[in-house]
């Protein structure tokens, strides 16, 4: 469902500006919303279902947009490198982006809600 994470189905936030460090100290701009689940990570609407985003793919699709000195010490810059899990738990096996959920929360989240401790 649009809007929703597909391994989760919690709400996510769509933005169209994204702080890629692969193209520091430059943002993309989108002419598309891409979501992001606080869980994980930043997913893009094709052919009527979610893809995890591949922004050294998508990079084409956007307009390169040069950040003020200012900005650029400002912004939260995000790696969106795809690594592959697999839970301990049920073995579900996903991809979802290494930096998410953020490193305080100290654990991922397998897409049937169990929690896997960082290594």
């Amino acid at each position: 469902m649009k809007g929703r994470c597909p391994y989760c189905g919690k709400s996510m936030k769509g933005y169209r500006r994204i702080y890629w460090s692969g193209m520091k100290p430059n943002a993309l701009d989108f002419r598309f919303e891409i979501d992001h689940c606080r869980d994980h990570g930043a997913f893009i609407w094709r052919r009527g279902k979610y893809q995890l985003a591949n922004f050294s793919k998508l990079q084409p699709e956007a307009t390169i947009s040069p950040l003020d000195n200012e900005m650029k010490e400002r912004v939260q810059w995000v790696e969106y490198t795809i690594v592959k899990l697999k839970c301990p738990c049920c073995e579900e096996e996903w991809e979802q982006h290494r930096e998410f959920p953020p490193e305080p929360w100290g654990c991922v989240i397998c897409p049937n809600g169990h929690q896997i401790p960082r290594k």
